[in-house]
């Protein structure tokens, strides 16, 4: 695997700095200020597993203004409809399948710097849903929470996104065991109980535990799908 210096690795793709910053801007309707940040947002952590040379600090603020986002644009579409209905629609906007698509639909599998084990086309790869949020916090950290709202709703939800059609989704096995949870006034919560390496990857066991009793486990390459697969267990022991 070779490792080299985020603010480098443009050079593996682009001409000179010009050329990646066209990219970005064609790409998310957005000119960066602090370029380094969004050199920062395509660097997957298959490239550097350092906490400060990836995108994955970048993708934890991210992930966290989303959520805040879709909430508040859902409680303002959807004035009737209760918290379960926007509990679920959130999970639906913002499930890593949809924002690898929503990534794919704006041309980001052209910016992320990777590993070449990893296939960017499998819906199964987080890549390119991480690149995204942390893409978010990115233009948080360059501009501000407005512009931020503005390209999650004006560049993806709102162009990319049929709504009524995530309505008819089938809700994932997490998001089913979290609204099960929060009607029955129990405590929810995945946590990690080992990370292991196979093959220069990764690998993590997440439990889930229901009121402190632990009641399943899920083991794959990345922590969303190990609770995804934890949460289906659940969901089976518990006759859900």
């Amino acid at each position: 695997m070779i490792i080299l210096h985020p603010l480098k690795l443009y050079n593996l793709f682009f001409s000179n700095k010009k050329e990646f910053v066209a990219h970005v801007v064609e790409a998310l309707n957005y000119c960066p200020i602090n370029v380094s940040l969004f050199e920062m947002a395509f660097v997957h952590k298959s490239i550097n597993h350092t906490p400060t040379d990836n995108n994955e600090r970048l993708e934890y603020l991210g992930d966290a203004i989303l959520d805040c986002v879709i909430a508040e644009f859902l409680f303002n579409k959807y004035p009737e409809k209760d918290e379960g209905f926007l509990t679920q629609m959130r999970s639906k906007i913002v499930n890593r399948k949809r924002m690898h698509h929503t990534a794919l639909q704006l041309g980001l599998d052209a910016l992320v710097q990777f590993n070449s084990h990893i296939d960017l086309s499998k819906e199964s790869n987080s890549a390119l849903g991480d690149a995204m949020e942390a893409v978010i916090g990115a233009i948080f950290l360059d501009s501000n929470y407005t512009e931020a709202k503005r390209f999650i709703l004006g560049q993806m939800v709102r162009p990319l996104m049929n709504l009524t059609m995530i309505e008819e989704e089938e809700i994932s096995p997490k998001n089913k065991l979290l609204t099960w949870a929060s009607k029955q006034r129990k405590t929810a919560v995945f946590s990690i109980v080992e990370e292991k390496n196979f093959r220069n990857n990764k690998i993590f066991v997440i439990a889930l535990s229901i009121n402190g009793h632990v009641v399943s486990q899920g083991k794959a390459l990345n922590k969303k799908d190990a609770e995804q697969l934890a949460a289906a267990d659940a969901l089976v022991t518990l006759g859900i």
